[in-house]
């Protein structure tokens, strides 16, 4: 009954799903390699292109799952970030989900998400309020705590237009400058989650971050955890090479020897 419910819920979101975007746009599918064992939806970071994350897509894809990058508003070609609301990103992932439960429905396999720093968030937040049914979940770098600084932006929530300057390797990301606007949204999300209930998101989950990130603040993150009970998360640390400590999703931020510890990792962890 319990199921068939879920089986419901989500034909409602994909109804209720009103963004104007096409799939095509929203979503980039990695075929498994081989009869698929699950299939991810997976989401990027903020002002960081869709395509760092492809090194994890063809690896996910590798070891036999379908995977389902998205494209959140803002950051695909010739897209405009100023326009983006919590709204917007949170009906895109609900769509995302669908598509991803459709295809985890269709062929009898688990669905998984996969949500690097404000992807995590808003992948969250989705899991939290529908009670998605995933079996496991794996972040990097999630935006949950955010180091005091960058709260500072907050204080020009009212000049949405107002560019401020991106830490982000210009190769990673999709502008230099990332709009009030984006921030907006993604506060109004953190917000959200963590006055919401964290039930929904007691499951086997793994998070990778760096001690050194610019953006996440890793002992309030550590804390966050043990403070919901969620006691089947579990923490990791890598260092990044690149020069900028919170893109830690490829093997060129990480480096050949700890992108092979992350992947032993995950793979140890889809195992289980």
């Amino acid at each position: 009954m319990l199921f068939k419910m879920k089986i419901a819920l989500f034909f409602w979101i994909l109804v209720n799903a009103t963004a104007a975007f096409s799939e095509n746009q929203l979503l980039r599918e990695f075929p498994s390699h081989g009869e698929a064992r699950g299939v991810f939806l997976m989401v990027h970071g903020l002002n960081t292109r869709p395509e760092t994350m492809f090194d994890l897509a063809d690896w996910l894809s590798v070891s036999g799952y379908d995977v389902f990058n998205m494209a959140l508003s803002g950051h695909r070609d010739g897209a405009d970030m100023r326009d983006v609301t919590a709204a917007i990103w949170q009906d895109e992932m609900r769509a995302g989900f669908a598509t991803a439960f459709a295809r985890a429905n269709e062929q009898h396999v688990p669905l998984y998400f996969l949500g690097y720093s404000l992807g995590a968030l808003e992948g969250l937040a989705v899991i939290q309020r529908a009670g998605l049914p995933i079996h496991k979940m794996i972040l990097f770098a999630p935006a949950l705590e955010i180091k005091t600084r960058s709260h500072l932006v907050e204080l020009f929530k009212h000049f949405t237009n107002l560019l401020i300057p991106s830490l982000c390797p210009r190769y990673y990301c999709v502008s230099t400058h990332t709009p009030v606007a984006a921030y907006n949204a993604l506060f109004e999300t953190q917000k959200m989650l963590m006055t919401g209930d964290w039930q929904p998101l007691d499951m086997p989950a793994i998070i990778f971050t760096d001690p050194h990130d610019e953006l996440v603040n890793l002992a309030k993150t550590r804390a966050m955890i043990t403070k919901k009970k969620l006691d089947r998360w579990q923490m990791f640390t890598v260092e990044s090479q690149a020069p900028y400590h919170h893109m830690i999703v490829d093997q060129s931020s990480l480096g050949a020897a700890q992108w092979q510890q992350v992947t032993a990792t995950m793979s140890d962890f889809l195992k289980k």
